[in-house]
């Protein structure tokens, strides 16, 4: 292994752009930061790396996050963050630098977003930690409507191109699949040890950072149903 990128303060959930930059958060350092692909310089995209809430309509370099946790880019490639401490989901527009709210606060409250994904038709996925629950968001209006509730703690969330979608279910040490279309939650797989990071490749198998049993896990969700 060698050292990519050093002198962080608790780095969380990590993404690439179309363009191949990468993104990432400093979580303890409340800012989301940009390395450049091609001469490897390193920015802050947003958060002035105090913690708090303000900048909404502005600058996200100048906006306050509270220590953020997850990113994903939209079909449209704007920023979204799961801005954990202030219950907000907030989006960066690339082009322009502006940040603002798209969930959260008092018209949409949404308790403790942690992770975030999207399929391909722009539909949102939220898992909520504290709210101990998944919802579906729709891009146009942001209205919410929850598929899965009762969840212990859920930290990771991926769409599947099965048209599933699955979460690390953190406190529960299992991973789930969610059917969206009846509500049905599925126990994929029992005995992890608190679960965090979960993505799903274009064949359809996930893998899993299986946290605290220090392991990285291959599933293939095919050779479970057959």
């Amino acid at each position: 292994l060698a050292t990519f990128i050093d002198g962080l303060n608790e780095p969380y959930e990590i993404r690439f752009d179309r363009d191949g930059n990468l993104f990432f958060v400093d979580m303890k350092a409340n800012v989301v930061k940009k390395r450049n692909r091609k001469d490897g310089t390193i920015q802050i995209i947003a958060g002035t790396g105090e913690a708090g809430f303000s900048g909404d309509g502005g600058p996200a370099q100048q906006a306050k996050l509270n220590q953020p946790h997850a990113i994903q880019f939209d079909p449209q490639g704007r920023l979204l963050i799961c801005d954990i401490r202030n219950h907000r989901v907030r989006r960066v527009d690339l082009k322009t630098g502006i940040i603002e709210t798209v969930l959260g606060g008092p018209d949409k409250p949404v308790k403790g977003p942690r992770a975030i994904d999207f399929s391909p038709d722009g539909t949102m996925w939220l898992a909520l930690r504290e709210g101990n629950a998944v919802l579906r968001v729709n891009p146009n209006d942001w209205s919410m409507t929850t598929v899965a509730e009762k969840l212990h703690g859920p930290k990771g969330i991926a769409w599947s191109p099965d048209g599933g979608v699955y979460i690390a279910d953190t406190e529960s040490h299992e991973i789930s699949r969610i059917d969206p279309r009846t509500g049905e939650v599925k126990v994929m797989l029992r005995g992890l040890k608190r679960p965090h990071g979960i993505y799903i490749n274009q064949k359809g198998e996930v893998l899993i950072g299986d946290s605290e049993n220090h392991r990285v896990l291959l599933l293939d969700p095919y050779t479970l149903k057959n």
